[in-house]
């Protein structure tokens, strides 16, 4: 009975050393896929930016994640192709590009549909190029999201962005 415990330990231990090593590499899988997005992809995401808006007409653009598909299938019925379909965003540059392109477009007025990490920082670029340009966000879901640490730490950005005259108007639904 001892002999079985103490076997069951010493194949315990490179068991635990595989999932540290499993662990380890998916972070630095991860990091390097997340490094190689921002910025060798930016190229890619910048000209379906620049393509969403050249055959769009109205002052006013609504901004969607491409993969939040109950969101994203609102804003389509909202929109229509007054749209933008963008991921994440996580440097500052690219926020400007964006913003920038936003701009130059002519839009009068931003509709966030939903608010992913990095939005804040196009808001924020939107209104120091040109603060007449109205910015809101529409917040799908119910309070239950908040739970998640991603949702709650959009959540409070958008209220510190609202309070701060960045947002000018949050909907909820």
């Amino acid at each position: 009975m001892i002999f079985l415990r103490i076997i069951k330990k010493i194949l315990k231990i490179p068991y635990l050393i595989f999932l540290e090593i499993k662990t380890v590499s998916t972070k630095i899988g991860q990091s390097i896929h997340t490094k190689w997005d921002v910025h060798v992809n930016r190229n890619k995401r910048m000209k379906q930016v620049y393509s969403a808006l050249e055959n769009q007409k109205e002052k006013y653009i609504g901004v969607c994640h491409p993969q939040w598909l109950g969101v994203r299938n609102s804003t389509i019925q909202i929109f229509k192709d007054e749209r933008v379909e963008l991921k994440e965003i996580y440097n500052d540059k690219e926020a400007g590009l964006i913003a920038k392109a936003i701009i130059n477009a002519d839009k009068k007025m931003v509709v966030f549909s939903g608010f992913a990490q990095g939005w804040d920082k196009i808001a924020k670029k939107i209104k120091e190029m040109d603060s007449s340009v109205i910015v809101k966000i529409i917040l799908h879901g119910s309070n239950a999201l908040l739970s998640e640490e991603y949702d709650w730490q959009v959540y409070k950005k958008m209220i510190e962005f609202y309070n701060d005259k960045i947002i000018d108007e949050l909907v909820f639904v």
